[in-house]
């Protein structure tokens, strides 16, 4: 199990690796030698945390405008509109309760969803934009993802969107929905 500087350490690694031509193989085969760590979660660190945040969002601003009010060290280029498009309903602006949750164990992208039942729903990429833009220093806290729009890779995968810090740069990336998250993500939700 990394942790969150290892984490951003492997992310800029790997986006490294892909400008420069490294292939997607190659990149396997080296991370297939690498021995995880047991972490053993004791009863007390598996409680739900719930924090509260509001915010409003301008569905209106592009892909590339969103991102910008981010002010990002790095970006994943594959975050783009074509990838990410505004969805049905998202217009205009609006006044949302943001809820981050840290589940405190290692979750499934499907087992953090199910688990808010019909109280929140997983936050699309311009609320994710909009809230990572408000609260820029959590996501140099720990990573934040949001589960709510995916894009599909050419290679099948889905992608959702994961906000990541390298030392103390903040970046954007994509990481795979069948992922299971370590226990210190926290996933974006909204209020329905």
């Amino acid at each position: 199990m990394f942790n969150p500087d290892q984490l951003g350490q492997l992310v800029r690694l790997l986006l490294d690796a892909e400008n420069n031509g490294v292939s997607f193989d190659a990149i396997k085969s080296a991370l297939q030698n690498i021995q995880p760590q047991t972490v053993e979660v004791k009863p007390e660190q598996s409680a739900v945390a719930i924090t509260e945040y509001t915010g409003k969002v301008d569905y209106s601003l592009s892909i590339k405008e969103a991102v910008k009010a981010g002010n990002y060290n790095w970006v994943n280029k594959y975050i783009t509109a074509d990838n990410y498009p505004v969805l049905p309903g998202e217009e205009g602006q609006k006044d949302l309760k943001f809820v981050l949750v840290h589940y405190n164990r290692e979750m499934s992208s499907d087992n953090a969803i199910a688990e808010m039942n019909n109280k929140l729903r997983p936050a699309t990429a311009r609320e994710f934009f909009s809230f990572c833009a408000k609260y820029p220093d959590l996501q140099r806290q720990f990573p934040i993802t949001a589960l709510g729009q995916q894009w599909v890779n050419i290679d099948g995968f889905r992608k959702v969107l994961c906000s990541v810090r390298y030392d103390s740069d903040r970046g954007l990336d994509l990481i795979s929905f069948g992922y299971d998250w370590p226990g210190y993500y926290r996933f974006l939700f909204v209020c329905k």
